[in-house]
């Protein structure tokens, strides 16, 4: 990560560099055992010692991994909004979403039972 990218969050360029120096130091000289992840890494920093370290640690942790979640989230929509539902309201377009990208499971007899108790569910097919 370099400084001039988050240097709003972080100290002067000379106090950054010095902190780097000890913290690269510190687990250099360290003869316990490193912390596996991120996460347990924060745990174990003092955060008055090493302000700017805290600082990076607690934006890599915020940041997202990857950006396949987003991205399955447009391409859901590309299938789910065809041609022929172009037309559809924004609430019904989000809850087919949601449920494509989701696999959420729909119980048939649950949705047929609810529209079976609603009222006027014949339906006129032109027959008499």
């Amino acid at each position: 990560m370099t400084y001039a990218a988050y240097k709003n969050d972080l100290t002067d360029k000379r106090e950054y560099d010095n902190e780097m120096l000890r913290w690269k130091t510190k687990w250099l000289h360290s003869t316990g055992e490193r912390p596996a992840a991120l996460a347990d890494t924060l745990d174990c920093i003092n955060p008055i010692l090493y302000r700017n370290v805290n600082t990076i640690l607690t934006i890599l942790l915020t940041m997202p991994v990857s950006t396949a979640t987003p991205e399955r989230r447009f391409s859901t929509m590309r299938r789910v909004k065809t041609y022929l539902r172009a037309t559809m309201k924004p609430e019904r377009l989000s809850a087919l979403a949601l449920m494509h990208a989701e696999d959420l499971t729909i119980d048939g007899e649950a949705v047929a039972g609810e529209f079976w108790g609603k009222k006027n569910t014949m339906l006129n097919f032109g027959f008499p």
